[in-house]
């Protein structure tokens, strides 16, 4: 992936319990309140992918995603915090995509509350799990103020997978949707490897120091520094 980052201060400074400052948010459409993780159910997919990619030096547990946030600064969102039931057949649904007209409602009205969250973040990148939540999040950019949120549902279907533009100088990433459900299209859309090309990308960023190096270079300095006094 080409870098579009530009350098920046986020405004969510690094804490003790917090060392690395988020920079990169991955935004979904829902996640249940019962479930105490992120991406169980795509474990191998997104988990294992960003073992594989180097970022992490261990495969980690879905619920150890506060681990990912603060050693690493990748965090999660959702732009809905109800959790949304696919594909209903019996119920009314938008063309080509499984949600249900209901649900895309409740996903637009959810969007300022996410916008909000980030401009309160400030992370240098935003990445959308699947074109729902791209789409959904492009179309309230478009409108810029309240309206009938369920004005219009904008389609990217074709539209191509990574780099997708910027919002309030956050650069916006769009790659395949990670759920089990999108069998075929995660495979078709080479899934896998988007999404290791895109750690890879961004693992610079996610890197922490090891406070052991950190003592060894104090203590080679400080001895540097006796041996040129000593000498003198």
């Amino acid at each position: 992936f080409p870098s579009h980052d530009k350098t920046r201060e986020g405004k969510e400074k690094p804490t003790k319990n917090n060392p690395m400052q988020v920079h990169t948010l991955i935004i979904g459409t829902s996640k249940s309140k019962n479930q105490n993780g992120y991406y169980i159910e795509a474990k191998e997919k997104f988990w294992g992918l960003l073992h594989e990619s180097g970022v992490t030096t261990q495969l980690l547990e879905p619920s150890e995603f506060k681990t990912l946030t603060e050693k690493h600064g990748i965090g999660f969102s959702e732009l809905a915090f109800d959790h949304i039931h696919f594909g209903d057949p019996e119920k009314e649904t938008y063309s080509n995509d499984s949600l249900l007209k209901k649900d895309i409602e409740v996903l637009q009205e959810g969007t300022p509350q996410l916008m909000k969250h980030l401009l309160e973040v400030q992370p240098k990148r935003i990445v959308f799990n699947g074109k729902t939540s791209a789409s959904i999040f492009l179309q309230q950019m478009d409108l810029n103020k309240v309206e009938e949120v369920s004005a219009k549902y904008v389609n990217l279907k074709g539209h191509t997978y990574g780099h997708i533009g910027q919002w309030q100088g956050i650069e916006m990433y769009m790659l395949p949707n990670l759920s089990a459900a999108a069998g075929k299209s995660w495979k078709d859309d080479h899934g896998a490897e988007k999404w290791l090309q895109f750690w890879q990308s961004i693992r610079k960023d996610c890197q922490t120091a090891n406070p052991k190096w950190i003592w060894i270079t104090l203590f080679l300095l400080t001895l540097a520094t006796i041996l040129i006094i000593t000498k003198k």
